[in-house]
This record gives structure tokens, C-alpha cells and sequence, in this order.
């Protein structure tokens, strides 16, 4: 598997992730809001680091293009490609925050550069998202880069021990006519 390259998003660094990341992706995990908000269950720093692993180089680092956030070289979250399909030449974008970052336009930033890299160097022709119907900011950030809501996912998943009814967004390959966020 070819190495994830380092992306720069100005105030932060998309780097590859690492099993140093563990703790802090778990301190990241165990936020309230983010548990209310995503399908996360995640209970110990060793599920993150499996995780890790299995994401880098275990069964879904054929599928997975995930990118530690790091600003001021602290780990302040993740964004990447999941469920990528060479073939279809699609993907479902995920990503999270650490809480005392989010609303200030970062994850816009890390976003477009996300967005841009899988159009550019994995060929993607869409791409697709999956959000909580209660996470109204997630949604903007979807919308703000050109998604489209395309599905309500009634009792989609489970979040915080109860199904939750989601979204589905859905992005193709912008035209160079097409001014987006991912530009």
C-alpha cells in the first residue's frame, strides 16, 4: 500500500496516522457531543490502536485514506476516505474535531484539501457522506463543499445505545465550470 502523503491545510498538517495517535484520538472520541452526534463506540485507547493499525496496514488500509489532523504539531483530529471502491471510483468521506476547534473554519480548510486529493490522485467520481440527523454543523460543512443531501436513513445506526435516523450527502466530481469549496 503506497503511503499517505502529508497535505498541508494552511493552519494545520494532514499527516498519515500513527499508534502514537491512540491517546489523544481517544481523549478526541470520548467528547459527549461527538458521541451524541456519530455513530462512534469506541471504549479504550487499545480499540483506538487496533484501530490504527487495521486502518494503516490491516484489512481496511486497502480501502481507507485517513489523515491525522495535527495543528501546532498536536493531533486535533481526523478526515479521510473510508469504503473507498477503485473500480466505481468512489468513497465515504469521514471526519472529526477536537471540540475546542470546531466552528472556526478548520475543518473547511482540511475538508477542501481532503476533497481535492481524492478527486485529483485516487480518481474518485463521487463521494459520499452519512450524518446523524441532529448534526446540523456536519451537514453545513457537507453543503458548504458541494454535497447534496440525497437520503433520509431512518434508524440508520446506532448512537449513544439508541438507532438514530441519518442523512446520506453525495458529491460528484466537480467540472472545472464549477466553483466549490474542494477547488
Amino acid at each position: 500500500m503506497e503511503p499517505l502523503p502529508s497535505l498541508d491545510a494552511g493552519s494545520c498538517r494532514l499527516r498519515a496516522l500513527r499508534v502514537e495517535d491512540a491517546d489523544a484520538w481517544f481523549r478526541l472520541l470520548e467528547d459527549p457531543v461527538l458521541r451524541r452526534l456519530t455513530s462512534w463506540s469506541i471504549g479504550s485507547v487499545d480499540e483506538v490502536r487496533e484501530l490504527i493499525v487495521d486502518l494503516t496496514q490491516g484489512a481496511r488500509a486497502a480501502t481507507t485514506r485517513r489523515w491525522a489532523i495535527e495543528r501546532d504539531g498536536q493531533f486535533v483530529g481526523t478526515c479521510g476516505f473510508k469504503h473507498w471502491d477503485r473500480a466505481a471510483r468512489t468513497a465515504e468521506v469521514a471526519y472529526e474535531l477536537a471540540a475546542g476547534l470546531r466552528r472556526q473554519g478548520l475543518m473547511r480548510a482540511v475538508f477542501g484539501v481532503v476533497l481535492r486529493h481524492g478527486w485529483a490522485a485516487l480518481s474518485l467520481e463521487r463521494v459520499s457522506a452519512v450524518v446523524m440527523e441532529d448534526n446540523v454543523a456536519s451537514q453545513r460543512l457537507l453543503e458548504g463543499a458541494g454535497f447534496r443531501r440525497t437520503a433520509r436513513l431512518p434508524a440508520f445506526r446506532v448512537c449513544g445505545g439508541r438507532l438514530r435516523d441519518f442523512h446520506r450527502f453525495e458529491c460528484l466530481r466537480p467540472s472545472a465550470a464549477e466553483p466549490t469549496m474542494a477547488r
